[in-house]
């Protein structure tokens, strides 16, 4: 039969259409490939036995030289593409493409893996934005619900709203793997020591000293950036299906300043001024963490209300988006893709079992409690890579036993592809049927999710505690506790932060004012006298004196979280690692003197020091349910006005669906 070419450019590559057959039509398309897709496509020696030991053509020749095409081929066939007699593969080294002659079906399946491996042709975008409101708006948009809102869904009905304030909305775009850095930022230069020069005369008719000048000298300046930062690296998985980001975002205000500095004044002169500013720096929302994200979802963090004074009824939230953008034309890549059923089916009619592949991904072992690998292990022995991957396959089978009742009687087996993305797994079809059914659970209802915890700090008084229930005989379960406060006049909400992290990673979220102060005074005394020739002192004043402040420490004001959580009981517990403060803004203490000396004015010596009241704080290790409600704290409130308050910590941990 005559052959008719046509020169068709496809988008994924140039098309011949070579002999055609009434029973079996074929193809053939000549596609542009990378290195990367054979380094993809190959298997190495363990693998090979394995396939041999399966009855699966492998790529090694009798005399051992290795055969690229033969290896694409099992590679291929092992994610569905067929290859029926007259099907061919050849790679063309010299032009850096494949020629693939199939039957359309089987070439649009080849397609669909081409464009799952190319993910370098994407960047991924970071879409940040700092949100403030009350809290009012909060319970208007379903911030409070019990049945959680979308944070995509609480996003968009705060920007509709007008008693919410965008504070500042951050896009930046890397490459995966890459970190990314984006600033809008005042850089603020302060000093952090200070020194005072005193200088005095000395009147000789009368032998004393007179102070002249005190000056303040500002010393060891450094720099903070006040603004907002955010900073991300992204790794995305093989099949763009999920977003590993590393995450750490602030927002900072411009500083409030204290004088620790003092006046003076002596008989006769002027008053001395003696400033000695230092800033306060009020972080209106940090968030540190790590998560997983689908592409295109929004996750919301923060909720801690604003660290600056005049706002202190506000409270900021952290929503972050990302997505896949194309390298070619900007446009937005591909959202997640649920791969859940089992993609490609062999039967073997000799011992009627049949080989399932499914997708899989390094994430899916969080869901089965398994570790990740350790990128800095040193390298291992080829002994020792065997031994490790029997050891992890032969820990996948246990858990799908324990799980779902997976058997595996005699004949069955299962091979980690690690190049591929892939589970291939040979059994009976009904214990095939177990494992699809636990692998659609797993990827499509978020068995393998982050934890998202939701923390309020609330203050009452005893009557509105004895209103609730909270003294009652009965305990009162602790989210009816919660509700109940949050529905009382007599109660208050004090923070309400909300954190998001991948198991086993630790999260910190803050709002906070950074107080510095001085743990050191040192007086400096002018202090002069006189002597005839013979060296003998006849007099000896004091001119004055000023303290100095030293030795400046820094104490976070506001409210920290930090948590590491993990998933236990195949994902029915999770063990939870807590640290919480609430910190009031500091009383002052002036550790100071007034002295005097003959002839002169009173000296004021000022040694501020804080106080820091603790409003309530946890440090401990708990077991929870994902959804249940604890309640810490209970201690009276220590801030000045509010001793008659009582604070609680409530904590609520969620598994929710990267």
């Amino acid at each position: 039969m005559k052959k008719i070419c046509f020169a068709m450019l496809l988008v994924a590559g140039i098309t011949c259409l070579g002999e055609v057959s009434a029973a079996e039509p074929m193809e053939l398309r000549v596609y542009p490939i990378t290195n990367e897709f054979f380094e993809r496509m190959s298997f190495d020696e363990d693998a090979e036995i394995w396939m041999r030991k399966e009855g699966l053509e492998t790529a090694y020749r009798e005399d051992g030289s290795y055969d690229v095409e033969t290896a694409c081929k099992s590679a291929l066939g092992l994610l569905g593409v067929d290859w029926p007699e007259g099907s061919s593969i050849l790679h063309m080294k010299t032009t850096g493409t494949i020629n693939v002659r199939n039957t359309p079906d089987n070439l649009a399946k080849f397609e669909k893996i081409l464009d799952e491996f190319a993910l370098k042709s994407f960047n991924v975008e970071i879409d940040t934005r700092f949100v403030e409101t009350g809290r009012a708006a909060l319970e208007a948009v379903g911030y409070f619900d019990t049945n959680r809102v979308d944070a995509a869904v609480l996003q968009e009905r705060l920007m509709e709203r007008q008693d919410a304030k965008l504070l500042e909305s951050v896009r930046v775009v890397t490459r995966p793997g890459e970190e990314v850095v984006g600033k809008h930022v005042k850089e603020i230069i302060y000093p952090t020591d200070f020194d005072v020069q005193l200088k005095h005369n000395i009147a000789s008719s009368t032998n004393t000293a007179a102070l002249l000048s005190a000056t303040v000298e500002p010393q060891s300046f450094t720099m903070r950036e006040v603004g907002s930062i955010v900073q991300v690296t992204p790794t995305v998985t093989d099949v763009a299906d999920l977003i590993d980001l590393e995450l750490n975002v602030q927002l900072t205000s411009e500083p409030e300043w204290k004088d620790y500095g003092a006046k003076a004044k002596w008989e006769g002169a002027a008053t001395y001024d003696l400033p000695m500013e230092l800033p306060f720096f009020p972080i209106r929302a940090s968030v540190d963490t790590q998560v997983s994200v689908r592409p295109g979802r929004t996750l919301v963090f923060g909720g801690v209300t604003d660290s600056r004074r005049a706002n202190e009824d506000k409270f900021v939230l952290v929503f972050v988006t990302a997505r896949l953008v194309d390298c070619a034309d900007g446009e937005y890549g591909p959202t997640s893709r649920r791969l859940s059923d089992p993609e490609v089916r062999r039967k073997f009619e000799s011992d009627g079992m049949e080989s399932w592949t499914f997708f899989y991904q390094l994430s899916f072992d969080c869901c089965m409690m398994r570790a990740y690998p350790d990128p800095d292990a040193k390298p291992k022995t080829k002994e020792e890579k065997a031994a490790e991957v029997a050891e992890d396959e032969r820990g996948i089978k246990e858990w799908f036993t324990e799980a779902a009742g997976v058997e595996w009687p005699e004949g069955s087996s299962l091979h980690k592809l690690r190049s591929l993305n892939r589970l291939w797994i040979k059994n009976t079809p009904e214990n095939l049927a177990k494992v699809a059914k636990l692998w659609t659970n797993i990827h499509n209802d978020g068995y393998c999710r982050n934890i998202e915890f939701d923390i309020r700090y609330m203050s009452a008084d005893r009557k509105t505690l004895s209103e609730v229930g909270y003294f009652g005989r009965g305990r009162v379960n602790a989210a009816v506790l919660r509700d109940r406060l949050m529905a009382q006049d007599g109660a208050k909400l004090l923070e309400s932060p909300r954190l998001v992290t991948r198991p086993g990673e630790e999260t910190v979220c803050k709002g906070v004012m950074e107080y510095i102060y001085p743990t050191d005074y040192y007086v400096n005394h002018a202090v002069s006298s006189q002597t005839d020739g013979s060296n003998t002192v006849y007099g000896v004043d004091s001119a004055g004196a000023a303290a100095e402040p030293q030795s400046f420490t820094m104490r976070e004001v506001g409210t920290i979280v930090q948590i590491t959580p993990s998933l236990v009981d195949d994902g029915n517990l999770i063990d939870i690692e807590l640290y919480t403060y609430l910190v009031g803004e500091p009383e002052w203490k002036d550790y100071g003197a007034k002295a005097k000396w003959k002839g002169a004015a009173t000296y004021d010596l000022a040694m501020e020091q804080p106080f820091f009241p603790v409003r309530a704080s946890t440090d401990t290790k708990v077991s929870m349910r994902p959804g249940a409600t604890y309640v810490f704290g209970g201690g009276a409130d220590r801030r000045k006005g509010d001793e008659d308050k009582f604070v609680f910590i409530f904590v609520t941990p969620r598994l929710i669906d990267p």
